[in-house]
């Protein structure tokens, strides 16, 4: 068996170098020798072996032995037995011998190796020798054909007269980029040849679609191109082109009746993303689940949002990585991309929105190569915004009676909804009751919300001070609950007797007499006096409210203290007007009240002094508390008729400009920081409101109008596109030629790239609607944007796949 063994050894020796002549065209009849003497030998080896094994009596008596366990030895012993000088054996030793042939008699030893198996490995010696003899043979007799240059170099007249032709060709051996054309130069020193033709030819493993056309566009049974090359006007130089190489090849240049070398020329890519799909895992608070974005360029999430970014690439590279725009190279922002298991040529980076940033990807291959189409991506990390409460009715400060029922109302919304929301009013000098008008309110939907204040059952008296405002409360991005409160608005108590008539506007004489009489009335200087301290006191109300609703956590901000010193500016000079105001009043009552007016102004201002020493915020409930009693107060010594005219706006001004002048320079120096800190409300306040509402309304108005004639353009763009794709494909179907195909091929390339384009210019506009100021009005808006951007983006990637009917649908 070991001898078959051999002989197989050399045949597939044999076979394999057929196979190998075969496929590479080349002889190999030069291992004929090699592998007959190889073998040979290895056989006489084998045979040797063989002969020296079966000379071995000892080794075939022990095979006898253990066939035949009863002999006991006693063949190993007769071998080993001697006769004695005389030729004879002993008596012992003729029984030793004697059971041992006795034994053989009686025991066929000859079985000890079946014939079958004997059989068996003759037939397989025979055959394996005449496997490796008929190997031998066809090796000898094998002849390789020429390849398909060179076929084409024979092809070329044998008959020119030969000539010592040297050229030098340039670039020889190459590597391109994929699609590139390549120019191949033949330089001739000396005399040079009348024509000289490139020929080349695509790798057959790799070979494009359109091999089987020459150069002309003819159909063809070989896959050789060949292209005439032109000589230059001047120098020895002939020139050719390779257009479009999307495959290796190999090429030479054949000139009279030579050939230069063949050479090879290999194609390479650059790195470049083919698509990016971004996986967001929003916040638990958000109650959002995931959501997958595919081919995009830009991302918009909620800060504290997870995000995943896979970018799938033409090739493996050696290093991908993210790179933050705009900023130094020593401070720019990394994030380096690993390969995704599982994904051939994805690579993927999570990262946290904790700010807005735009990143470039950077790709280096193998190679050393960087890619040169640039991508980029936009990261914006959206606020979590505070609930946003906008009031109904009334909406501004009213005066009610104490039995009169007043009716609120307001309209509260959050991005990712609202835990409560409800209503705070409280009389002055009196516990704050909080109303719950509604919890678990989904998020991005507007609730309205509404509540009646009974004066009645709040046991309410005249010139009494109820303030109210709603108030929502969300989850912020700690996960904590968060309260957001509206404006502070007031509701004055009045009397059942209070007369409001409406006057004609008085002429030049009748304001003279009436300010001759008012002079000689000093009990209605007064009140008018409380009156606009009221105005003044109400405003460093509402300024301490403010300041309550932005500073919502320690530390402060850093325009706290300055805030607040400018509110105890404004309690001091209030106070010091409330005493101004004493000194002329003599009736008893109306002085008790000025006396806890200036009490309570007094506690303000010292409460107002430890939120700034501290810097602390608990105590600004107490002195907004106190601010509210001391304006209560003064609304004891208002007078009890009031005569509203109607004056128009230059004369209203002129009169605001009389009482500014008349008031001492202390308050207008605190009338004036008032009004930079953005606390000063005149008697135009809700007037002055509307008109800011108005232009507000404008703004938000042109936006609308702007986002929607971008919806329309895109909405054109892509209806356009979808009948030129349907064109195109009924072209295709139509198509008879190679060319024409080839042709409708790249406009469909084209049609793709405008297909990226509205996916990204999308995407651009629905970052645009996600703004903050954007998202609340735009939500319906913005949700068909997304779908109509998927749908794209649909259409862009069967048109990448050549489906062209998917993309047309």
């Amino acid at each position: 068996m070991q001898l078959a063994a051999v002989w197989l050894v050399g045949a597939a020796v044999a076979m394999l170098a057929l196979w190998v002549g075969h496929n590479e065209d080349r002889s190999v009849g030069g291992w004929l020798p090699a592998i007959a003497c190889a073998s040979l030998a290895v056989g006489a080896i084998c045979v040797l072996r063989a002969w020296r094994a079966e000379s071995d009596l000892r080794q075939l008596a022990r095979r006898v032995e253990s066939a035949f366990p009863d002999l006991d030895a006693s063949l190993l012993t007769a071998l080993d037995q001697r006769p004695s000088g005389d030729g004879r054996y002993g008596f012992l030793q003729e029984n030793v011998l004697r059971k041992a042939f006795f034994h053989s008699y009686k025991n066929r030893w000859t079985e000890i190796v079946p014939t079958r198996r004997l059989v068996f490995a003759h037939a397989a010696n025979a055959a394996s020798a005449g496997l490796l003899v008929g190997s031998l043979v066809a090796l000898a007799m094998f002849s390789p054909k020429p390849t398909a240059v060179e076929a084409a170099v024979i092809s070329f007249d044998v008959a020119k007269v030969t000539r010592d032709y040297r050229a030098e060709i340039e670039p020889g051996n190459a590597e391109v980029e994929r699609g590139s054309s390549l120019l191949v130069l033949a330089r001739f020193k000396g005399e040079l040849p009348p024509d000289a033709t490139l020929v080349y030819q695509f790798d057959a493993a790799e070979k494009p679609p359109d091999a089987g056309l020459a150069t002309d566009g003819s159909s063809t049974d070989s896959d050789v191109r060949q292209v005439a090359m032109t000589k230059s006007l001047d120098d020895p130089v002939f020139g050719g082109r390779i257009a479009a190489i999307a495959r290796p090849l190999s090429y030479r240049v054949v000139y009279a009746d030579k050939a230069s070398p063949a050479y090879r020329v290999t194609v390479f890519d650059y790195p470049e993303l083919v698509r990016a799909d971004a996986l967001l895992t929003f916040p638990a608070y958000t109650g959002l689940e995931e959501k997958l974005v595919q081919d995009v360029r830009r991302v918009s999430a909620v800060e504290g949002t997870r995000l995943t970014l896979t970018c799938a690439l033409n090739k493996p590279v050696a290093d991908a990585e993210l790179v933050e725009v705009a900023a130094q190279d020593a401070q720019a922002e990394r994030i380096a991309l690993a390969p995704v298991e599982g994904q051939a040529n994805a690579y993927a980076a999570t990262l946290t929105l904790d700010r807005s940033r735009r990143l470039e990807l950077r790709l280096v291959d193998a190679d050393g190569r960087a890619n040169r189409q640039k991508a980029e991506f936009t990261i914006n990390a959206l606020p979590n915004r505070p609930a946003d409460l906008k009031l109904i009715a009334p909406a501004k400060d009213v005066e009610a009676s104490p039995i009169e029922e007043l009716d609120v109302r307001a309209s509260a919304w959050d991005d990712f909804g609202l835990a409560r929301v409800g209503v705070s009013y409280a009389i002055a000098g009196q516990p704050p009751v909080d109303v719950v008008l509604g919890e678990n309110v989904p998020g991005k939907q507007h609730r309205p919300v509404e509540h009646v204040i009974a004066f009645e059952q709040l046991a309410a008296e005249p010139d009494q001070l109820l303030s109210y405002y709603f108030w929502a409360e969300d989850i912020d991005p700690q996960g904590t609950p968060r309260r957001t409160s509206s404006d502070m608005f007031f509701v004055e108590v009045r009397h059942f007797e209070e007369i409001f008539r409406q006057g004609e506007q008085p002429t030049d004489s009748q304001m003279a007499e009436r300010q001759r009489q008012q002079q000689q009335q000093q009990g209605g200087q007064n009140a008018q006096q409380a009156q606009q301290l009221a105005e003044l006191q109400k405003q460093v109300i509402n300024g301490t409210w403010k300041i309550i609703r932005r500073e919502t956590s320690l530390p402060p901000s850093d325009a706290f203290a300055a805030d607040v010193a400018l509110l105890i500016e404004s309690q001091n000079s209030a106070r010091q007007q409330a005493e101004t105001l004493g000194e002329r009043v003599q009736d008893e009552q109306s002085q008790a009240h000025l006396d806890a007016v200036k009490k309570y102004m007094e506690e303000a201002a010292a409460r107002l002094t430890l939120a700034k020493d501290g810097p602390t915020l608990d105590v600004l409930p107490q002195a907004l508390s106190a601010e509210q009693a001391a304006y209560q107060g003064l609304l004891k010594l208002r007078a009890r008729e009031h005569e509203v005219i109607r004056a128009n706006r230059q004369q209203s001004q002129q009169q605001q400009q009389q009482s500014q002048s008349a008031r001492n320079s202390q308050d207008s120096r605190a009338q004036e920081q008032l009004q930079q800190l953005e606390l000063r409300e005149d008697e135009n306040r809700y007037e002055t409101q509307q008109t800011a509402n108005q232009s507000q309304e404008t703004a938000e108005q042109r936006e609308d109008r702007q986002v929607l004639n971008r919806l329309r353009e895109l909405a054109r763009r892509q209806e356009g596109l979808n009948e030129r794709i349907k064109e195109l494909q009924s072209a295709l179907e139509a198509a008879e030629t190679p060319q024409q195909q080839e042709e409708i091929e790249r406009q469909l390339k084209r049609l793709q790239d405008e297909q990226q384009q509205i996916v990204r210019d999308a995407e651009e506009l629905q970052e645009r609607m996600e703004r903050p100021e954007n998202q609340q009005r735009m939500s319906e808006e913005r949700q068909q944007l997304e779908q109509a951007r998927e749908n794209a983006r649909q259409s862009s990637e069967a048109l990448r796949e050549r489906m062209v009917t998917q993309a047309a649908a």
